[in-house]
């Protein structure tokens, strides 16, 4: 089997996987202390990139919590997945949250975006790339709808730490599709074929989060929440996202047009 074949076959697993995984997702992975910690702090980091943006798009949305996060803060996004069941659980959230007139949801391939050319200011796509093979493919069609001097927010989990902690999430529940990890020098390097510098580094995770999980969901010491958060402050750590700028001189559209 050809690296291209497998990465397909990876693909066709993971959509499988979220479809099964839809109904339980966000309590599996973010009803406890810990997680709502991180989660929180994510998406603070990438409001933080985006926030002069005017459309933008979530590039593998899952259950919308990106996308439902900037749009209650005045971004219109589209957001897309390639999970149907994953879409109308976020659809559901933004009505409920009251913020579904600024998102357009649409059940999509992160290869084949259906948006035009240069169409959005930004886009945010965490807890994708890791999952696939081949992440040429996913940041070449990302590129391709980046308006010249649009922002790029991606998540770079730390290579060796992540594979070291993987054993013991699994023992907590904390797991999500099969991780293929890569180092920040790899996406860099992909970054500049596609004609994104990286900008911005903002890291965190610096306690493995098994101890996280101990101190504040298993002991229930919810007061440490506060520690931990402003430690996380210091710009080091397991997990970066990462802003990157596209430095092509182009004359984009107003906005970002689906394809008819």
């Amino acid at each position: 089997m050809t690296k291209i074949d497998r990465h397909q076959e990876i693909k066709r697993e993971c959509i499988r996987y979220y479809r099964r995984e839809a109904p339980g997702y966000d309590k599996a992975r973010f009803s406890c202390e810990c997680n709502k910690l991180y989660d929180r702090m994510s998406k603070e980091i990438v409001y933080s990139y985006l926030k002069d943006c005017k459309y933008v798009l979530d590039a593998g949305t899952g259950t919308g919590r990106f996308a439902i996060y900037l749009a209650q803060r005045g971004l219109n996004v589209v957001a897309i997945d390639s999970s149907r069941e994953m879409i109308e659980i976020a659809r559901k959230k933004a009505e409920r949250e009251g913020c579904q007139h600024r998102i357009q949801f649409i059940v999509a391939d992160i290869e084949n975006l259906p948006l035009r050319d240069r169409s959005v200011d930004g886009f945010c796509s965490i807890i994708v790339l890791i999952h696939l093979v081949c992440r040429d493919y996913a940041l070449s069609e990302l590129s391709r709808v980046l308006k010249s001097n649009g922002i790029l927010v991606l998540d770079v989990p730390n290579k060796l730490l992540s594979r070291a902690y993987r054993p013991f999430l699994r023992l907590v529940g904390k797991t999500s599709f099969q991780d293929y990890h890569y180092s920040l020098g790899e996406i860099k390097k992909l970054l500049s074929a596609n004609s994104v510098a990286l900008a911005e580094r903002r890291t965190f995770d610096k306690l493995p989060r098994l101890i996280v999980h101990l101190l504040l969901c298993i002991l229930g010491l919810k007061f440490l929440g506060g520690v931990i958060e402003r430690f996380e402050v210091f710009n080091f750590g397991g997990t970066s996202i990462i802003k990157g700028l596209k430095v092509a001189n182009e004359n984009p559209p107003d906005n970002p047009n689906i394809h008819p």
